[in-house]
């Protein structure tokens, strides 16, 4: 059935919408003509539909059920411009096998289908966004949620492996579910991805040159030198050698004998007189071998200040160097620790140059270089890599991609799997087994269907609804036309007696009347062979109009007789909606025995105001309420009004049979004797007479032994009216059967 409904941005309802719901099995819509309810039904009929694109319905278990509105497009479409009807087909009762195999079809059809919407409920809730499907949406947002987070992490880095789902979490989702099965890719740490993604995934990758190594040969060689670690003195079997080598001054003598030959024959430091052969012993001691370890210490020590200033600019060069591959700081930083160094090395070499005897080692320079190029060739390895990369840019995309994946479904989206999975095992196979079951119990109520159509086909026929309308019309007094099978199978002709067409002679009431038992048994039935039984909605948008009293109250009979058998659940007729502005036919068809009210009933009132229509809900309680029903509250609890329970009385008469078009005093009173009959006509005189002017009880003085009689006149009058059953539907749970009336009084 209908659960709840939206008019929105037609007629006079406004463009934000008027909902409606929710909706109970029978629902009772009340309001004044002009107030928005034709415009609700002519939705419901599904005519016109592009006048209500921005209207909705929402079916129980998203089932849509057939829809029947009684309404003024119906009213004028049933009898054609040629007077016909299509007929209504019902079942024959000539078989009684067939019948019984159709009823237990349709038992059977009934026990599935709300088997199916068992599991529906259960698949998706009573408005279609719950139950287990509401269970795995939230998974999916879940997921997506975790993906939509990958995304904004990893966007600027790895968007080339995230190429086609940064923009939509769901395909994003599916790739990874797709990936986690498909991808071979190699679990590496982010870091590996990272430097591998700033080559592969640039915007114009390109090959790096690498750093140049330092060479530390001559460097190296220089420092491990002979002469640096050898004391280079004079001859030791020279007179004088045991002197210089006793007083250690070697260095001091041999720079002195530059300025002997100036002083001689005086000492150029003490200014004494220096023996004749002092000359001739110190040339001797000074040898030809000390002058070549001299000029050889010399000779190295320019090619090692040599190789550093070369050493040097290179380093300088490669300071300037700037890689992705290489930190820049670091490399300063040992180049500096050369530098720093290396003025320490060319100290000792300047000491060594003055003091040939002294022995010096020069260390730390080669270290230091040593040092840079370890660092060189760890860049360069990065570099060379890099470089292969780009080399073979097509694979490694493709195996950096693999292995991006490979690292989002091992490490970060680890988690969301392991919920995702859990969620597919509990509420994924609860679905996939609820929808198993629905296709099931479908494709059986399919096969049961199409054995039902064929049954229906063999046995319905389309006279029985002409008899049975035929004969209302009788019992109501409609005898100058009745309904026939029109020539053309299947379809209905209304004529007079002597078989000329009536229907574009009828008056509006007549119409009317016909036109709805002609919708009452359709209702109940089908305009096809097949159909008969399928479950169905019906409208009744106003069936009472231009009706007199009497249809009034017949019709107003036989659409609570469709509203009886929705909330019973049995046949067809699933849900009633009911609108009107007639408060006496809203007051029938709503009547309630008993205190406890409608059940499965809901009430609502249509209003306009400034032109815009609105559904106003009161859920179980009826909002109509008239002073006629509060008329009846002093007669259903006489005590205390004996005063004014006989004016109550006249005034309840001249409403009521007003409605009616009058009424016949001598046939109120037709069975009434002595004091009733006089009682009878002091209550039925002012009622009749039309006058609202205050009357004085002119045949007898009322008090409590009184009322008792008037309370029976009362009811006798309704009694000889035929309108026994109004009296009762008034009474309500206060009620007497005539005998408990007796045994009271």
């Amino acid at each position: 059935m209908i659960t709840a409904l939206t008019l929105a941005n037609v007629a006079t309802y406004p463009v934000a919408g008027v909902p409606m719901g929710p909706l109970n099995v029978c629902n009772f819509i009340y309001g004044p003509n002009g107030a928005g309810k034709t415009t609700l039904s002519k939705f419901l009929s599904g005519r016109e539909a592009e006048l209500f694109g921005k209207c909705s319905v929402s079916w129980q278990d998203n089932r849509v059920l057939r829809m029947d509105v009684y309404n003024r497009d119906f009213l004028q479409s049933v009898f054609g411009e040629d007077g016909k009807a299509k007929g209504v087909f019902t079942l024959g009762e000539e078989d009684k096998a067939i019948q019984g195999r159709i009823r237990a079809l349709s038992d059977d059809i009934a026990a599935s289908l709300k088997e199916e919407q068992g599991f529906t409920h259960n698949l998706q809730g009573s408005d279609g966004n719950g139950g287990k499907l509401a269970e795995m949406a939230t998974a999916v947002k879940a997921l997506k949620d975790a993906c939509l987070a990958q995304t904004r992490k990893h966007k600027e880095e790895f968007k080339v492996a995230l190429a086609g789902v940064m923009g939509d979490s769901e395909v994003f989702r599916n790739r990874l579910l797709e990936r986690r099965v498909t991808n071979n890719g190699k679990t590496c740490t982010f870091e590996d991805l990272q430097t591998r993604a700033r080559t592969i995934f640039a915007d114009d990758p390109s090959t790096v040159s690498v750093l140049p190594l330092t060479v530390t040969t001559d460097l190296s060689r220089l420092e491990q030198e002979p002469i640096f670690k050898k004391a280079i003195v004079g001859k030791e079997d020279v007179n004088i050698a045991g002197l210089i080598s006793r007083l250690k001054n070697s260095d001091w003598v041999s720079q002195g004998m530059e300025f002997l030959a100036e002083s001689r024959p005086q000492c150029p430091f003490c200014q004494q007189d220096v023996p004749a052969t002092l000359e001739q012993d110190l040339a001797e001691f000074f040898d030809e071998s000390f002058a070549t370890e001299t000029a050889t210490l010399k000779r190295v020590s320019d090619e090692y200040a040599q190789a550093t200033t070369v050493t040097r600019e290179s380093l300088e060069k490669l300071r300037e160097r700037s890689t992705d591959f290489h930190d820049s700081v670091e490399l300063s930083r040992l180049i500096d620790v050369f530098n720093d160094r290396l003025p320490a090395a060319l100290l000792l070499i300047q000491k060594k140059l003055q003091s040939p005897s002294s022995v010096i080692e020069l260390t730390g320079l080669v270290a230091a270089l040593d040092a840079i190029n370890a660092f060189v060739v760890e860049a360069n390895l990065k570099i060379s890599e890099h470089n292969r990369m780009v080399a073979n840019e097509a694979s490694e995309k493709t195996s950096l991609t693999s292995d991006f994946w490979r690292y989002l479904i091992d490490v970060e989206l680890k988690n969301a799997l392991i919920a995702w999975d859990l969620a597919g095992n509990t509420t994924g196979k609860a679905i996939t087994g609820l929808k198993e079951k629905i296709q099931k119990a479908k494709d059986a109520q399919a096969e049961w269907k199409k054995e039902l159509s064929g049954l229906e086909e063999r046995t319905t026929s389309t006279q029985p609804t002409v008899e049975k309308i035929n004969q209302t019309l009788r019992a109501f007094h409609f005898t100058n036309f009745h309904l026939k099978s029109a020539e053309e199978a299947h379809t209905y002709v209304l004529v007079r007696a002597n078989g000329q067409p009536a229907y574009h002679n009828l008056s509006e009431g007549e119409k009317t009347f016909i036109t709805f038992l002609y919708f009452y048994h359709l209702a109940r039935a089908s305009n096809s062979t097949t159909g008969i039984e399928d479950d169905r909605v019906v409208v009744l948008d106003d069936p009472v109009s231009s009706l007199d009293s009497d249809i009034l109250f017949v019709v107003s009979s036989l659409v609570r007789e469709m509203a009886e058998m929705a909330r019973a659940g049995k046949g067809p007729i699933k849900q009633v909606l009911v609108l009107t502005h007639n408060v006496y036919f809203h007051k029938e068809v709503t009547f309630a025995k008993g205190a406890g009210g409608l059940l499965k009933s809901a009430f609502w009132v249509c209003r306009k105001r400034g032109d815009v229509s609105n559904l106003v809900a009161y859920q179980n309680n009826n909002p109509v309420k008239s002073s006629y029903q509060l008329l009846w509250q002093d007669v259903r609890k006489p005590q205390d009004h004996s005063l004014t329970l006989p004016n109550t009385m006249r005034r309840i008469f001249d409403s009521y049979f007003k409605l009616l078009g009058g009424l016949d005093i001598d046939k109120a009173c037709g069975t009434l004797v002595g004091d009733e009959k006089i009682a009878a006509h002091s209550l039925l005189s002012w009622a009749n007479d039309g006058s609202h002017a205050v009357h004085e009880d002119l045949y007898m003085v009322p008090n409590e032994d009184q009322d008792v009689m008037y309370l029976k006149v009362f009811r006798r009058i309704f009694t000889n009216l035929q309108q026994g059953d109004h009296y009762r539907m008034m009474m309500g749970d206060d009620f007497e059967s005539e005998e408990e009336a007796a045994e009271a009084a």
